[in-house]
């Protein structure tokens, strides 16, 4: 599973070399010099995937522990493209920041869950207990809108979001009960190390048929090592 987590995120980084995957034996650090070899070449605008993958190169490269395996050069470079990310930022909205903070955010939860210490798998025992938990912070969170608290729900979300869903919540304010009603229960689709990944299917009418849509709620074991609602 570390594995494939990493080849996901690798391919993330290094997509716009027209690869589709990197050399099995090469290091976490040698991903991230491949990554910022290719960002520093790029010439065109970081955008979409781009800006993404550069924003969360930088996220990892500029740890200090990374850095001081870093030649000056490469130092160098980090410093020029973290300049160019903050210039592609600033023609982003407000709400395009926020999902690119998210996306990151989410993205540097899974790689350090696939190439942190070693990850023992879990039983089918602790599967399922942490199913329970996360299937219950849902339906929590889910009970505290019905009652219109939101201080309380979005105290069931990662620390990072809860901002943005307290003025979700709040523009919604009158219709929170209905809100919370038509969230209905979810499915795990994948659980990793430090992400998990469930379905949520609601009933909506599409020019008056009544059809199943699939939505997608996600967890993150946030900084404190607790396990939160990322986002859906």
């Amino acid at each position: 599973m570390k594995k494939i987590i990493l080849v996901l995120l690798s391919a993330l980084l290094l997509i716009g070399m027209g690869q589709l995957s990197y050399p099995s034996e090469e290091t976490p650090l040698e991903i991230l010099k491949d990554a910022l070899a290719f960002y520093s070449d790029f010439e065109g605008d970081l955008q979409g995937r781009k800006l993404i993958g550069a924003s969360f190169l930088l996220s990892q490269i500029t740890k200090p522990k990374i850095m001081n395996e870093l030649t000056e050069d490469e130092k160098a470079q980090v410093t020029m493209l973290s300049s160019r990310v903050e210039k592609a930022k600033k023609d982003l909205t407000k709400e395009e920041l926020e999902q690119l903070a998210q996306q990151v955010a989410f993205l540097t939860a899974a790689w350090e869950g696939g190439v942190g210490e070693p990850v023992e798998e879990r039983t089918e025992e602790e599967l399922a207990e942490l199913d329970t938990l996360l299937r219950s912070q849902w339906n929590e969170m889910r009970a505290a809108l019905a009652r219109n608290d939101i201080d309380k729900a979005v105290s069931y979300f990662a620390y990072e979001n809860r901002e943005l869903y307290r003025k979700i919540y709040t523009a919604l304010a009158d219709q929170l009960p209905q809100v919370a009603q038509d969230m209905g229960d979810i499915t795990p689709v994948a659980i990793e190390h430090r992400t998990a990944k469930y379905r949520l299917i609601r009933k909506e009418v599409v020019k008056g048929k009544t059809y199943d849509i699939t939505y997608y709620v996600y967890f993150i074991r946030d900084s404190d090592g607790v396990w939160r609602i990322f986002r859906y």
